[in-house]
């Protein structure tokens, strides 16, 4: 997997009621989300896809953990509200 940039981590299975079944996988949220949510998805660096997808869950779950990058957070405004009004 190449020219993807990071990833969120996610997991899966295959349910006879509902077909496929995805969730995202979230730990607390890093300084930069503070203000807009308590939690956000585990993001994945390019070098640590593979470990995610084929090692066995106890090694893999060391990627579980927030993420310490810099981030950048889209406080994007609803139509018709301010970003002043904080809604």
């Amino acid at each position: 997997m190449t020219g993807f940039g990071t990833l969120r981590a996610g997991i899966w299975r295959t349910t006879d009621e509902r077909g496929n079944a995805y969730s995202m996988v979230m730990v607390d949220g890093c300084p930069q989300m503070t203000d807009v949510h308590d939690r956000m998805p585990v993001v994945l660096r390019p070098e640590h896809y593979h470990l995610w997808m084929r090692a066995p869950a106890d090694k893999a779950l060391v990627l579980v953990r927030t993420c310490g990058d810099a981030r950048a957070v889209d406080r994007t405004v609803a139509v018709g509200e301010s970003a002043a009004s904080g809604a």
